[in-house]
């Protein structure tokens, strides 16, 4: 099997030449209709067209405009980094002030239940008294 290097290659230009069919076919002409290029451009880098400057009003307006869309963007991820960071924060005191709240209540409860106790014994010992 000792094929020569030249027959290899024309076996593999057959080959290709069978799977790309014909290549003498003309190619067909564009439309009539086809845009095509008749001017020479040269290549190089775009040209920005010059915008007129902005007036004091225009600028600030732009400036506010500007502000609004940038914290529409950021607000659903600012809202979640305050949430993440204060929901321990606020979780911790809010507990802190109800145990507080909880213990004062229970201290003016017995307060207000002693004071009744006592005035409903004094005015029962007047009474009695007073018989």
């Amino acid at each position: 099997m000792n094929d020569d290097p030249d027959d290899v290659l024309r076996k593999a230009e057959a080959l290709l030449a069978k799977h790309r069919g014909p290549q003498d076919e003309k190619q067909p002409a564009p439309p009539v209709d086809f845009p095509t290029l008749t001017e020479i451009v040269e290549e190089g880098e775009p040209q920005a067209a010059a915008a007129p400057p902005m007036s004091d009003a225009e600028l600030a307006e732009f400036e506010r405009e500007l502000r609004t869309e940038i914290l529409q963007l950021v607000r659903a991820e600012l809202e979640r980094l305050v949430e993440a960071r204060l929901h321990p924060r606020i979780e911790a005191t809010v507990a802190k002030v109800m145990t507080q709240a909880r213990v004062e209540l229970e201290v003016e409860m017995r307060r207000a239940v002693r004071e009744a106790v006592t005035q409903v014994i004094d005015e029962e010992i007047r009474r009695l008294q007073s018989d």
